[in-house]
């Protein structure tokens, strides 16, 4: 809903969803920048969404908690987003969005400005709001989209290569070609 594409279509279970507003098409994107509101509490911010479609508070305090459980961060309701670090951050945006319910998550770069710590915390949190929904993933670190169903290797926006990792390392494709250049630099580090 952020940009109206120009040409193409976007299709959820065969209906386009373009003359659908963008809050009623199912689908919840996390950025790489968290896009919390900073004056704001942690439990507001994860709420946001229950509170202006005015669901009644003690639900809304219940779903906050539930949430912050899911991304192991309990506790911090009361907190200001800058209290956080990035990856605890990153975590509050991710149960903002899955609180939403969506049909379809969509994680864009979502660890790629963590440390290796916060990286881990982040896809334990990610693989634990995929039940039961589509999620994609869009990222550049391989040992983000390691564990997905499905990998589609993108190249100047043309589909290079798809399959899971296994199958795509043992293609000797470009995606194998990217795993072992990634492997290497983290080796030569």
């Amino acid at each position: 809903g952020i940009l109206t594409p120009t040409s193409g279509d976007i299709l959820f279970d065969g209906t386009s969803v373009l003359p659908i507003p963008a809050e009623r098409r199912g689908a919840v994107m996390v950025f790489q920048n968290y896009l919390l509101f900073p004056y704001m509490s942690v439990g507001d911010n994860v709420g946001f969404g229950l509170k202006m479609a005015r669901v009644n508070k003690s639900t809304i305090e219940k779903k906050v908690n539930e949430m912050l459980e899911l991304v192991q961060l309990p506790g911090v309701q009361s907190r200001k987003p800058s209290q956080l670090s990035g990856g605890q951050q990153q975590r509050i945006a991710i149960a903002r969005a899955v609180l939403e319910n969506p049909e379809i998550l969509i994680f864009d770069e979502a660890t790629s400005s963590l440390d290796t710590l916060s990286e881990n915390l982040v896809q334990d949190a990610i693989e634990s709001a995929s039940t039961n929904r589509t999620v994609i993933i869009i990222a550049h670190r391989l040992s983000t989209i390691s564990n997905a169903d499905q990998i589609i290797v993108l190249d100047e926006g043309r589909v290079m290569e798809t399959g899971d990792h296994s199958s795509l390392v043992s293609g000797g494709g470009l995606y194998a070609h990217l795993v072992s250049r990634q492997l290497s630099a983290s080796i030569a580090k």
